[in-house]
């Protein structure tokens, strides 16, 4: 039964790590896992933000889909006519925006920090206001990790990319405050008993 287990767990780590790559046009990769594609589009499940459910790339804009088992499929028409314009699709810009924002955007740990050590310090009520401050503020252009600072300027892109990494901030101010708090009442709880 041990030796089950771990042979099943063995599979579905190396299954996890196996996935799809659609190569834009443009030269933009996005990691996935491709559910189908006709002659129009290419309908995937991003590897990142698996949570929006399934998304689409028209096929025009789709070079090659590397599949995990080695396979490769070439955009045919793309191939014949090497003149083929590229073009942005701007929906694709605001996906790939948030999509870069939660893997390259790190600035939130100051936030984070500032609104757990407010928790902790100087309580849960008082611990409001670092948190209220942190979380309020938009990331400054220089925390932001863009991976391509040429992407920003593209106005969809950076407004998307912006917002996501704002949200991203908020999110991690808030679950700082929840860690300082609950660390600020553990602490109280241990020093009475």
């Amino acid at each position: 039964m041990k030796y089950t287990l771990l042979l099943v767990a063995i599979l579905v780590a190396t299954r996890s790590f196996c996935q799809d790559t659609i190569i834009k046009t443009n030269g933009y990769v996005i990691p996935c896992r491709v559910l189908w594609a006709d002659h129009y589009k290419v309908h995937y499940k991003h590897r990142v933000t698996d949570t929006l459910g399934h998304m689409y790339v028209l096929a025009d804009s789709v070079y090659m889909i590397k599949y995990a088992n080695g396979q490769k499929s070439f955009n045919k028409k793309l191939v014949q006519d090497t003149n083929t314009l590229w073009h942005f699709d701007e929906m694709s810009m605001v996906q790939r925006a948030k999509c870069d924002a939660d893997e390259y955007y790190a600035g939130w740990r100051g936030a984070k920090a500032a609104s757990a050590w407010g928790g902790f310090l100087i309580g849960p009520v008082l611990g409001l206001i670092p948190t209220f401050a942190t979380a309020s503020k938009q990331p400054k252009d220089k925390r932001l990790g863009c991976p391509a600072p040429e992407l920003m300027k593209n106005a969809d892109y950076a407004q998307a990319y912006r917002h996501e990494a704002h949200k991203i901030k908020r999110k991690k101010a808030w679950n700082g405050y929840a860690l300082g708090v609950f660390l600020d009442v553990a602490f109280g709880v241990l020093l009475v008993i």
